[in-house]
């Protein structure tokens, strides 16, 4: 009868034991049943399930990121229409092709005139230099 009162000194962990025992031998011994393929089993080790639980999380976390909406911020360099705008600028299109070619004939032709290749004529910085872009 003394084992049936509750203990007073009594830790978390004996008090939840209690509670297990008391919730066990409330139920009918056939209702409980353990699974026999778990039984010889050997638990894999904390670091493993660590290391397969952060792989899923940061999967989820990645999902997560690309399937985000893009927020309407009110100033600063995060503004959606900046963010959008340096997203295109990286986009190489047509324009800036022909603007690096018409650098690169540039300085191919400076570089030419340095070595002396061809001769200089005073009149050649008056010359039309092509334009890029407006007409």
């Amino acid at each position: 009868a003394a084992s049936l009162e509750a203990n007073p000194y009594a830790t978390k962990k004996q008090r939840r034991e209690a509670e297990v025992t008391a919730l066990l031998e409330k139920l009918n011994p056939e209702t409980i049943t353990l699974d026999v393929s778990v039984i010889g089993t050997v638990d894999r080790s904390p670091g493993e399930r660590m290391a397969e639980m952060k792989a899923s999380k940061d999967a989820a976390e990645a999902e997560r990121k690309a399937n985000r909406k893009e927020r309407k911020k009110a100033r600063g360099r995060s503004k959606s229409a900046k963010r959008l705008a340096r997203k295109s600028a990286n986009i190489n299109d047509e324009r800036r092709e022909k603007m690096r070619a018409a650098m690169a004939k540039r300085t191919q032709d400076r570089e030419r005139a340095k070595r002396g290749d061809e001769p200089i004529d005073a009149l050649d910085r008056f010359s039309a230099a092509p334009t890029v872009g407006n007409p």
